[in-house]
């Protein structure tokens, strides 16, 4: 009888040892202390926190990015990966600031202004689209006269105004520099309304649907529009027809 009784008592202690080997010394069935409880949540916040704190540190370098891009297209007349669609570029870096935000305030509990930031950059984006790349721009290439350099020019047609993108690679591909001249839709293609033409100043005249819209300078290497010309600019290219009546007129 002993041996039998041994035996269950050895087979428990052994099943005893394997479960405090899985589940270490800490004893099941004891309940957590008040303590360690508010230790536990105390960590939950703190972790949610440095969360939370990294999502809206992340959103406002995005949104100064953003801002950084746009004044360099505007102001310095520098634009970055100049070969996509215009404003692509800052416009990614406000999607993804906006998802940032929205990420940390539901991070921190405030539900409301993350709703509030969801919907605004939702009808940001639908405004953009609606308004910019409702046409799919287009664009070709063309070399400045009497110099090496050559020009990318992007028509933008929206409903609400056109835009003639002149960008002059810097680094191919990537950098440019960048200028914007507002003109007028036409429905014809971008190949039959610009042409560019040298004048006997050096100066180089950018003939869009037979009116001059941009002057380019080769010795400062860069673009100005006749509105912000210093000097007089004729607006109007005379056509062969043209020169033909007025030398007749002045014989």
């Amino acid at each position: 009888m002993s041996e039998k009784t041994a035996a269950p008592e050895t087979e428990q202690a052994e099943a005893q040892d394997t479960e405090s080997l899985l589940f270490g010394s800490i004893p099941m069935d004891e309940e957590m202390t008040e303590e360690e409880e508010k230790a536990l949540v105390s960590g939950e916040k703190s972790g949610t926190s440095r969360f939370a704190r990294g999502c809206l540190e992340v959103g406002a370098v995005l949104l100064v990015l953003a801002a950084v891009f746009m004044v360099l297209e505007t102001k310095a007349h520098l634009c970055f990966c100049y070969t996509w669609p215009p404003h692509v570029l800052s416009l990614s870096c406000i999607a993804g600031s906006m998802l940032s935000l929205m990420t940390g305030l539901f991070a921190l509990g405030r539900n409301t202004f993350a709703m509030m930031v969801m919907i605004l950059s939702g009808w940001t984006v639908l405004l953009v689209l609606a308004t910019i790349y409702l046409d799919e721009p287009e664009g070709i290439e063309k070399p400045i006269p009497g110099t090496d350099r050559s020009v990318s020019l992007t028509l933008v047609s929206t409903p609400i105004s056109s835009n003639l993108y002149i960008d002059e690679p810097v680094i191919h591909g990537f950098l440019s520099r960048h200028w914007k001249l507002p003109v007028h839709d036409r429905n014809l293609p971008l190949s039959d309304l610009v042409d560019l033409q040298e004048q006997g100043s050096g100066e180089v005249y950018l003939v869009f649907d037979t009116k001059v819209w941009a002057v380019y300078d080769p010795v400062k290497a860069t673009w100005n529009d006749v509105l912000h010309h210093p000097n007089e600019v004729d607006l109007t290219v005379p056509t062969e027809a043209t020169e033909v009546h007025k030398s007749f007129t002045v014989k």
